[in-house]
């Protein structure tokens, strides 16, 4: 049986969680922390967002989860995803966000599709619940 892949969840779905969505804490805790994963950039952004009432939770479950930190080759892959689609003007952090997908093969958990649909070869999580 092949190994199942790993899932890249963006920071909205991290958010979500920590924020209490039972939806998104139920697909999560059924996917199983060992296939959780996440980047740097992500990570960052949840830095961002957070209130200082969400900082103990939010370390625990990052201690829970896999993270992807930014390399060469994620940065070189970004420059070449802008590159490519200089006309569409996407967002850096979703760059790189897909830059880690695609170079580590991971499937993406978004509620933001829009953000990364431009991305060919970048597969996406099918959770089980429609969100």
């Amino acid at each position: 049986m092949a190994a199942k892949r790993l899932v890249l969840c963006d920071s909205v779905i991290l958010m979500n969680y920590l924020r209490g969505d039972e939806d998104i804490k139920a697909e999560l805790d059924e996917l199983g922390f060992d296939r959780i994963t996440t980047s740097d950039v992500v990570i960052m952004e949840i830095y961002r967002g957070m209130k200082k009432a969400e900082m103990a939770d939010t370390k625990i479950l990052l201690n829970k989860i896999n993270r992807f930190p930014l390399t060469s080759a994620i940065s070189k892959r970004a420059v070449a995803l802008v590159w490519e689609y200089y006309d569409w003007h996407p967002g850096l952090g979703d760059v790189l966000i897909g830059a880690t997908a695609l170079e580590n093969n991971l499937e993406v958990f978004t509620l933001n599709k829009k953000h990364f649909l431009y991305y060919k070869k970048l597969k996406f999580y099918k959770p089980k619940r429609s969100f």
